[in-house]
């Protein structure tokens, strides 16, 4: 009698036990959601699993910004920013818009950056179709990588601007910039880009890319991609 008294004591603190554990981790869920809610996902989550902070890690990649809270506190506009603003937002987007969202050049810059991005989404559908291309590795080429994080922007709350990353084909230490970088922060808000991101655009060779692309699949790339440098 005592053994079975012993036994049903010793189950009654497992399950005791047991239901501690699970209130812990519902309450940790909710925390989490609450969270993400907030926050939003992680900027750079690869769908292998590398993490990759709201800054890019090489300090290489175009468009990529200190966290939100420090961006976010400067507001919509331009800022002439200097260390009164904080460390943190030094390299925030505000302080790099032109004044009146517009700057010598922002036109073609665009024109440019888009058709590269056209032709680096025509690739994976390429690839996706016929398997890898060979001819790409002989020119100059960009590839969309997707992530499983949000990026939220840092000029308006709440504002998702992408999800996935262009990455230079030879290696994203020469060029790399988030998806949304061309539409959310150049075009409508007039971020200037850096020197050395308008001179890779600039010089990027885009007839290059198209023949390859053209070669692989045989067939002409869409016509989205095809604007002219």
């Amino acid at each position: 009698m005592r053994g079975t008294c012993r036994f049903a004591m010793a189950m009654a603190a497992q399950v005791g036990r047991l239901q501690a554990a699970l209130t812990i981790l519902a309450a940790a869920a909710l925390v989490g959601t609450a969270y993400v809610a907030f926050f939003g996902l992680p900027d750079r989550q690869a769908s292998g699993g590398i993490y990759h902070s709201a800054v890019a890690p090489s300090g290489k990649c175009e468009g990529y910004w200190p966290d939100a809270g420090f961006c976010l506190a400067l507001g919509t506009g331009p800022k002439a920013c200097s260390a009164r603003n904080g460390a943190g937002s030094a390299g925030c987007p505000q302080c790099r818009m032109a004044p009146d969202g517009e700057f010598p050049g922002k036109d073609t810059f665009l024109a440019k950056l888009r058709a590269l991005e056209a032709l680096a989404q025509t690739a994976n559908d390429v690839q996706r179709k016929f398997g890898t291309c060979k001819q790409l590795r002989e020119v100059p080429s960009v590839k969309l990588m997707h992530y499983r994080g949000l990026s939220w922007s840092r000029i308006q709350p709440n504002v998702i601007v992408g999800s996935g990353e262009f990455q230079d084909g030879r290696g994203e230490n020469l060029g790399c910039w988030p998806q949304g970088y061309a539409d959310h922060y150049v075009e409508r808000h007039g971020v200037i880009p850096s020197e050395r991101f308008d001179a890779y655009v600039r010089e990027f060779d885009l007839e290059g890319f198209r023949w390859a692309l053209a070669t692989c699949s045989g067939v002409k790339t869409p016509a989205s991609a095809l604007l002219s440098s």
